[in-house]
Protein backbone atom coordinates (compact mmCIF):
# COMPACT_ATOMS: atom_id res chain seq x y z
CA UNK A 1 0.00 0.00 0.00
CA UNK A 2 1.18 3.78 -0.88
CA UNK A 3 2.04 6.48 1.72
CA UNK A 4 0.57 9.62 2.06
CA UNK A 5 3.46 10.78 0.83
CA UNK A 6 3.63 8.75 -2.12
CA UNK A 7 -0.05 9.47 -3.07
CA UNK A 8 0.27 13.47 -1.84
CA UNK A 9 3.28 13.46 -4.63
CA UNK A 10 1.72 11.07 -6.95
CA UNK A 11 -1.03 13.56 -7.10
CA UNK A 12 1.49 16.64 -7.16
CA UNK A 13 2.67 15.33 -10.26
CA UNK A 14 -0.33 14.17 -12.05
CA UNK A 15 -1.68 17.51 -11.73
CA UNK A 16 1.43 19.09 -12.78
CA UNK A 17 1.71 16.64 -15.98
CA UNK A 18 -2.34 17.73 -16.91
CA UNK A 19 -1.31 21.38 -17.12
CA UNK A 20 1.19 20.64 -19.56
CA UNK A 21 -0.77 18.61 -21.37
CA UNK A 22 -3.43 21.39 -21.91
CA UNK A 23 -0.87 23.53 -22.79
CA UNK A 24 0.62 21.40 -25.90
CA UNK A 25 -3.09 21.03 -26.17
CA UNK A 26 -3.26 24.45 -26.85
CA UNK A 27 0.00 24.71 -28.98
CA UNK A 28 -1.34 21.65 -31.15
CA UNK A 29 -4.43 23.77 -32.16
CA UNK A 30 -2.40 26.77 -32.92
CA UNK A 31 -0.31 24.26 -35.21
CA UNK A 32 -2.89 22.75 -36.68
CA UNK A 33 -4.43 26.17 -37.89
CA UNK A 34 -1.09 26.60 -39.08
CA UNK A 35 -0.90 24.08 -41.24
CA UNK A 36 -4.23 24.62 -42.30
CA UNK A 37 -3.61 27.82 -43.71
CA UNK A 38 -0.24 26.36 -45.30
CA UNK A 39 -2.53 24.04 -47.39
CA UNK A 40 -4.83 26.25 -48.41
CA UNK A 41 -2.46 29.10 -49.55
CA UNK A 42 -0.76 26.52 -51.23
CA UNK A 43 -3.86 25.16 -53.15
CA UNK A 44 -4.67 28.34 -54.15
CA UNK A 45 -1.29 29.80 -54.96
CA UNK A 46 -1.37 29.95 -58.62
CA UNK A 47 -5.08 31.67 -58.49
CA UNK A 48 -3.31 34.24 -56.37
CA UNK A 49 -0.57 34.45 -58.44
CA UNK A 50 -2.88 34.83 -61.67
CA UNK A 51 -5.14 37.43 -59.92
CA UNK A 52 -2.04 39.32 -58.74
CA UNK A 53 -0.88 39.94 -62.17
CA UNK A 54 -4.37 40.64 -63.41
CA UNK A 55 -4.39 43.23 -60.85
CA UNK A 56 -1.11 44.73 -61.97
CA UNK A 57 -1.92 44.86 -65.01
CA UNK A 58 -5.89 45.81 -64.51
CA UNK A 59 -4.22 49.08 -62.37
CA UNK A 60 -2.14 50.21 -64.75
CA UNK A 61 -4.77 50.31 -67.19
CA UNK A 62 -7.53 51.64 -64.94
CA UNK A 63 -4.51 54.84 -63.88
CA UNK A 64 -4.15 55.27 -67.16
CA UNK A 65 -7.66 55.54 -67.87
CA UNK A 66 -8.57 57.54 -64.22
CA UNK A 67 -5.84 60.03 -65.58
CA UNK A 68 -7.27 60.45 -69.09
CA UNK A 69 -10.54 60.91 -67.65
CA UNK A 70 -9.75 63.53 -64.91
CA UNK A 71 -7.56 65.58 -67.82
CA UNK A 72 -10.53 65.69 -70.00
CA UNK A 73 -12.66 66.90 -66.83
CA UNK A 74 -9.96 69.30 -65.53
CA UNK A 75 -10.03 70.43 -69.28
CA UNK A 76 -13.65 70.94 -69.49
CA UNK A 77 -14.56 72.27 -65.75
CA UNK A 78 -11.52 73.68 -64.86
CA UNK A 79 -9.66 74.12 -61.74
CA UNK A 80 -12.81 73.52 -59.34
CA UNK A 81 -12.89 70.16 -60.69
CA UNK A 82 -11.57 67.44 -57.97
CA UNK A 83 -9.70 64.57 -59.30
CA UNK A 84 -10.99 61.04 -58.50
CA UNK A 85 -9.98 57.35 -59.13
CA UNK A 86 -13.38 56.71 -61.52
CA UNK A 87 -12.24 53.48 -63.21
CA UNK A 88 -9.71 52.05 -61.08
CA UNK A 89 -12.88 52.02 -58.39
CA UNK A 90 -14.29 49.09 -60.80
CA UNK A 91 -11.86 46.97 -60.80
CA UNK A 92 -12.80 43.41 -59.82
CA UNK A 93 -11.30 41.47 -56.06
CA UNK A 94 -10.55 38.01 -55.96
CA UNK A 95 -13.03 36.34 -54.65
CA UNK A 96 -12.13 34.27 -51.31
CA UNK A 97 -15.74 32.69 -50.17
CA UNK A 98 -14.48 29.29 -50.99
CA UNK A 99 -11.53 30.10 -48.78
CA UNK A 100 -12.93 31.74 -45.53
CA UNK A 101 -15.37 28.60 -46.16
CA UNK A 102 -12.48 26.07 -45.53
CA UNK A 103 -10.57 28.08 -42.70
CA UNK A 104 -14.39 28.10 -40.61
CA UNK A 105 -14.65 24.51 -41.36
CA UNK A 106 -11.20 23.92 -39.91
CA UNK A 107 -11.41 25.50 -37.14
CA UNK A 108 -14.79 24.38 -36.08
CA UNK A 109 -13.11 21.09 -36.80
CA UNK A 110 -10.05 21.72 -34.67
CA UNK A 111 -11.69 22.87 -31.93
CA UNK A 112 -14.36 20.03 -31.48
CA UNK A 113 -11.06 17.87 -31.57
CA UNK A 114 -9.51 20.32 -29.00
CA UNK A 115 -12.28 20.00 -26.52
CA UNK A 116 -13.12 16.46 -27.14
CA UNK A 117 -9.41 15.91 -25.83
CA UNK A 118 -9.50 17.96 -23.27
CA UNK A 119 -12.16 16.53 -22.05
CA UNK A 120 -10.21 13.01 -22.06
CA UNK A 121 -7.40 14.68 -20.58
CA UNK A 122 -9.93 15.62 -17.65
CA UNK A 123 -11.47 12.05 -17.34
CA UNK A 124 -8.02 10.51 -17.06
CA UNK A 125 -6.76 12.82 -14.45
CA UNK A 126 -10.22 12.47 -12.44
CA UNK A 127 -9.49 8.71 -12.67
CA UNK A 128 -5.85 8.66 -11.69
CA UNK A 129 -6.65 10.66 -8.73
CA UNK A 130 -9.63 8.85 -7.72
CA UNK A 131 -7.62 5.70 -8.13
CA UNK A 132 -4.80 7.22 -6.04
CA UNK A 133 -7.75 8.10 -3.09
CA UNK A 134 -10.71 5.18 -3.83
CA UNK A 135 -8.74 2.86 -1.46
CA UNK A 136 -8.83 5.69 1.41
CA UNK A 137 -12.48 5.40 1.50
CA UNK A 138 -13.18 2.61 3.95
CA UNK A 139 -17.04 3.57 4.55
CA UNK A 140 -20.13 2.65 3.09
CA UNK A 141 -21.35 6.19 3.20
CA UNK A 142 -18.58 7.68 1.69
CA UNK A 143 -18.33 5.13 -1.19
CA UNK A 144 -22.15 5.90 -1.91
CA UNK A 145 -21.23 9.47 -2.31
CA UNK A 146 -18.68 8.74 -4.68
CA UNK A 147 -20.90 6.97 -6.57
CA UNK A 148 -23.40 9.31 -6.55
CA UNK A 149 -21.69 11.80 -8.86
CA UNK A 150 -23.20 12.50 -12.18
CA UNK A 151 -22.59 11.50 -15.85
CA UNK A 152 -22.25 13.55 -18.51
CA UNK A 153 -25.81 12.61 -20.01
CA UNK A 154 -27.49 13.15 -17.23
CA UNK A 155 -26.46 16.71 -16.42
CA UNK A 156 -26.43 17.04 -20.67
CA UNK A 157 -30.17 16.28 -22.24
CA UNK A 158 -29.99 15.71 -25.88
CA UNK A 159 -33.08 17.66 -27.60
CA UNK A 160 -35.35 15.73 -29.65
CA UNK A 161 -35.97 15.96 -33.27
CA UNK A 162 -39.30 16.95 -32.30
CA UNK A 163 -38.00 19.70 -30.10
CA UNK A 164 -35.72 21.13 -33.32
CA UNK A 165 -38.27 20.83 -35.49
CA UNK A 166 -41.09 22.87 -33.40
CA UNK A 167 -38.00 26.08 -33.43
CA UNK A 168 -37.65 25.53 -36.80
CA UNK A 169 -41.05 26.01 -38.16
CA UNK A 170 -41.37 28.71 -34.96
CA UNK A 171 -38.27 30.89 -36.48
CA UNK A 172 -39.31 29.82 -40.46
CA UNK A 173 -43.41 31.47 -39.51
CA UNK A 174 -41.44 34.65 -37.60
Amino acid sequence: MMSKTERNELCKIIRQQVRVLRAEIAQRRAEMLVEIEHEIAERYRDEDLAWAEAQRIGNAIAAEADRKVNETFRRLIGDTFVEERIVSAWLPRQPKEHRTALKREAERRVDAAVKAALVRLARQEADLLRGLSVDLIESEEARRFLASLPVAAELVAAPSLHELEAVVAADEEA
